[in-house]
């Protein structure tokens, strides 16, 4: 109890079934013996348990086999830290509930926990939420993330993160960083609890410091950003438009010669839609079109432009807002008759509802914080509105 199923696993396979290591793998890969593989096929079918120490809430296997081709993988066995950048909330407060099922920048982390079933994924999750915890290769650990995007870029609690675990004793082989600005602090925290701990550290961009993308009146957190460029294993952007707008600034010419020299650590990822469910059938306002608005509630999505675009429509149309804190905002306060705001948290329902909308509106004339909404409509084939004149569509 308390130790690492892994080793367990390794001590049972060396020593009763007499396979060797791998030499060039971390206790993670064996040379099997050709006599000995069929018995081996055999025993990854039966239930293996584990039990854990309570106070970590790890959660390995638990009356799970062991599927052998998760085993002949590489990463097998490897620990993966995900630290999120929660961008959907509804509320404001530190207490406000985790939106997880419209973040994309969640979505974009859970791809990657989909991708490595091999490896166990410690994910930090906000206080507040409803994520399903019903993996066995998946530890959620609650923490205090800002709500406040601004905060977030600045505000990391590493007393918190060295609280879930002694990096003494478990072994963290990668870091995927949702919030590049923190790397820094992660591996401060991680470094100082264990002298020359090596970890690999990914840092994946959701947003880049410019002038495109900041409020003239909130703090710059380019230099961070180079950081986690410089100071990481590998960076991902969403395309090249990324490092276009990241030269947007007055220190260009530093920020194309950080560019230039870690070129060969940039990678992409490539954010598609997840297969659907079938849809669910929810009530839709009766005799209406339904103008679907599936983005945050922030300028940099659009707002303004939707609201003055959307004014002259006549009674026929209703504009569907899915993001909860547009409640709040005095425009739509003003015209509830023609503006209905309504989260969907249920996939199967929002797929419905996309699927009975006239058409659905985005801006990507600029700068947009967009991100994987705008290709939920395309995906289901309706109608989606974009540019800078209402009269394209794709």
């Amino acid at each position: 109890e308390g130790s690492n199923v892994w080793d367990d696993v390794r001590i049972i396979l060396l020593d009763e079934y007499g396979l060797k290591d791998d030499p060039n793998s971390k206790y993670t890969r064996f040379i099997v013996p050709a006599d000995k593989v069929d018995e081996l096929k055999d025993l990854v079918k039966t239930p293996i348990t584990y039990k854990t120490d309570p106070d970590f809430s790890v959660n390995y296997l638990k009356d799970k086999p062991v599927d052998m081709r998760l085993i002949e993988r590489p990463l097998f066995g490897r620990r993966i830290l995900h630290v999120l950048s929660p961008l959907r909330w509804d509320g404001k407060t530190d207490h406000a509930w985790f939106l997880h099922e419209c973040d994309s920048n969640f979505k974009a982390m859970w791809k990657t926990v989909n991708h490595f079933p091999e490896c166990h994924h410690y994910i930090l999750v906000p206080l507040y939420h409803d994520i399903p915890d019903d993996r066995d290769n998946v530890t959620l650990w609650r923490f205090p993330y800002a709500t406040s995007v601004y905060r977030h870029r600045t505000e990391f609690n590493a007393k918190v993160l060295r609280r879930y675990f002694d990096v003494r004793g478990i072994d963290i082989d990668f870091v995927f960083c949702h919030q590049p600005e923190l790397l820094g602090n992660i591996k401060s925290s991680m470094c100082t609890s264990r002298y020359g701990f090596k970890m690999h550290y990914f840092s994946f961009f959701h947003w880049v410091d410019s002038k495109k993308s900041r409020h003239t009146n909130t703090a710059r957190t380019l230099v961070r950003q180079l950081e986690a460029i410089m100071d990481g294993d590998y960076f991902f952007f969403h395309t090249d438009w990324s490092s276009h707008f990241i030269k947007i600034n007055k220190d260009r010419e530093v920020i194309e010669h950080v560019l230039e020299k870690y070129h060969n650590k940039m990678r992409y990822m490539p954010l598609g839609v997840d297969r659907w469910p079938d849809p669910e059938p929810i009530p839709l306002p009766r005799n209406k079109k339904i103008l679907l608005f599936n983005h945050r509630w922030n300028k940099t999505t659009g707002i303004t432009k939707m609201l003055n675009w959307t004014k002259e429509l006549g009674d026929d149309y209703v504009i569907w807002i899915t993001d909860p804190n547009a409640r709040k905002s005095k425009p739509v306060l003003r015209e509830l008759d023609r503006l209905h705001v309504q989260y969907i948290s249920d996939i199967a329902e929002y797929r419905y509802l996309i699927e009975n909308s006239y058409a659905a509106i985005c801006f990507v004339d600029d700068y947009a914080t967009w991100n994987l909404s705008v290709q939920d409509g395309i995906s289901l084939n309706i109608p989606t509105l974009v540019y800078r004149n209402p009269e394209n569509f794709v």
